[in-house]
């Protein structure tokens, strides 16, 4: 008789248990039970995968959270892979929640990181992360929100073009910054862009094709002229200038490029919510 509870005991645990089919073992994870479930910097495409399809059934929504290691740059870019191959393997994974804000050993988002991932709705970044590197989320249509780094001073050409998505872009990093051509090219969504207040260079058409932008704010209070065109869009500008740091507007009738005799500039505001 101790045999065939013990057979019974041993077919059970590996009923529960079963490896073999992944999605057989969601039953084990309580549903709504808003535990997160986080992968280390160091785990492969299936285990990314995995930990989505967990946090689905207990967050309610796709999330995939690398936890804090003393990683070196090559394994936290090669984990940035891992999560591009885990979401393009699997399309019907909407709007995937990215967090790798604990990941500390990564400087830069590399070239064409995330290029084209149709399904990454929103990313936060480390404040280890000083560069977003070309074309790094080029025509990720369904990003939606961007946790930028408070040490970021680069977004390089073509990091953001045509991520359609986005409606608000906040820049509000300590460090110096530089913006460069078609940074943001194409974000046909995009109404609220906040700049910092160390705002290095805006290039040439860094802001093109924004065709819905409304507001911008600078959290700067030197002026920063320029003779290119960031916002260029077929003739159309910007319509507020916010200088919630500027007392007097005077001084900034020639801000990045001297849109500001077609716009209304308020000063000590902020954008409205």
């Amino acid at each position: 008789m101790k045999y065939i509870l013990l057979f019974l005991c041993i077919l059970s645990l590996s009923c529960k248990y079963n490896v073999a089919n992944p999605v057989a073992t969601l039953k084990d994870y309580t549903e709504g039970s808003g535990i997160i479930y986080d992968v280390s910097s160091s785990a492969t495409a299936a285990e990314i995968e995995m930990a989505l399809k967990k946090n689905k059934h207990s967050l309610g929504k796709y999330l995939i959270k690398v936890s804090a290691t003393n990683d070196t740059s090559n394994s936290a870019t090669n984990i940035l892979n891992k999560i591009k191959e885990a979401l393009n393997k699997n399309p019907s994974f909407n709007n995937v929640e990215v967090d790798i804000s604990k990941l500390e050993g990564i400087t830069e988002i590399p070239e064409s990181a995330f290029k084209d991932v149709k399904n990454l709705g929103s990313i936060s970044l480390s404040d280890k992360v000083t560069t977003i590197k070309k074309e790094a989320f080029s025509g990720c249509s369904s990003l939606n929100n961007v946790r930028f780094s408070n040490g970021l001073e680069k977004i390089c050409e073509g990091a953001f073009s045509n991520c359609v998505s986005l409606t608000l872009v906040m820049l509000s990093s300590e460090k110096e910054m530089t913006i460069e051509k078609n940074a943001f090219t194409g974000c046909s969504n995009l109404v609220n862009l906040v700049l910092p207040k160390r705002l290095k260079t805006v290039d040439d058409n860094a802001f093109k094709d924004c065709s819905q932008l409304k507001n911008v704010e600078y959290l700067g209070t030197e002026n920063k002229p320029t003779n290119c065109s960031p916002f260029s869009n077929n003739g159309q500008n910007p319509k507020n200038l916010y200088l919630p740091n500027v007392s007097s507007k005077d001084s900034f009738t020639n801000f990045l490029c001297g849109t500001s005799g077609s716009w209304t500039i308020y000063t000590n505001k902020h954008i409205p919510n």
